[in-house]
Formats: C-alpha cells, sequence, structure tokens
C-alpha cells in the first residue's frame, strides 16, 4: 500500500484493508469479512491496484486519490464511506469505468478494463 493514510472499519472481528486515503476526514470501508483466500476460491471478482487520480481547478491539483488498492471476491459485500470529498465517488466512476485513473489498474475477471476503448467499455457496461 501507498503512504497515504488510511482507516478501516469491519463489520465483523476481521478488519479487512482500508482502500480510501484520508483527506480531511477519515475515509474507511466497512467490509463483510472475507473468506481466506484458496485455491478454490480463485482470483478477486474486481481488483484496483495502485490508482491514483487528480482534478486540475485553476492552478491547483486536488488529488483525490492516492495508491488504492482493492479486492472484491465473489459473494462479498462491501460498502464504502467517507466524508463529503474523500473520494468515495471517484472511486466508484473508476471501478465503473466512467473515467480513467490516472496511473494504476482496474481488473474484472482477471482482465484490465481501465485501457480498453470506448466502445468496449460501453459494451462492458
Amino acid at each position: 500500500m501507498s503512504n497515504s493514510n488510511v482507516t478501516a472499519v469491519s463489520a465483523a472481528p476481521a478488519v479487512r484493508e482500508s482502500i480510501l486515503p484520508r483527506r480531511r476526514k477519515a475515509a474507511a470501508v466497512a467490509a463483510q469479512p472475507r473468506r481466506e483466500k484458496s485455491p478454490a476460491s480463485g482470483d478477486a471478482q474486481l481488483a484496483a491496484r495502485g490508482l491514483y487520480k487528480s482534478y486540475r481547478k485553476g492552478a491547483n491539483e486536488i488529488k483525490v486519490l492516492e495508491g488504492v488498492d482493492l479486492e472484491v471476491y465473489a459473494g462479498e459485500s462491501l460498502a464504502i464511506i467517507g466524508s463529503s470529498g474523500s473520494g468515495k465517488s471517484t472511486l466508484l466512476h473508476l471501478l465503473g469505468t466512467l473515467d480513467r485513473p490516472d496511473r494504476g489498474e482496474i481488473l474484472l475477471a482477471g482482465q484490465r478494463i481501465d485501457n480498453i476503448s470506448a466502445r468496449r467499455r460501453d459494451r462492458l457496461r
């Protein structure tokens, strides 16, 4: 994980890695406990690795996501929670291929989807 400050909250005793950097207030992820990964369980259905996203407002660069990593496995429920401006919507836009990350990659069922053509993204959605 990057040097971003992050906070994780679990819905159960097992705490999973969090995915959103801290901005003005803490951003957190609450999830059902993930089953231990085994050869039978396979790879994550959705994965994000090292996601960075920033926006420009005039001469200022606003860093929204910095080094976000996420893995979601089949049957897993996930809630992304955080204060206003913490990057929740930006993360969802990236995962849904509505926007592209500045750096990093997004995989769906093991296939990279952040760098596919607009036509393929439209069909995927």
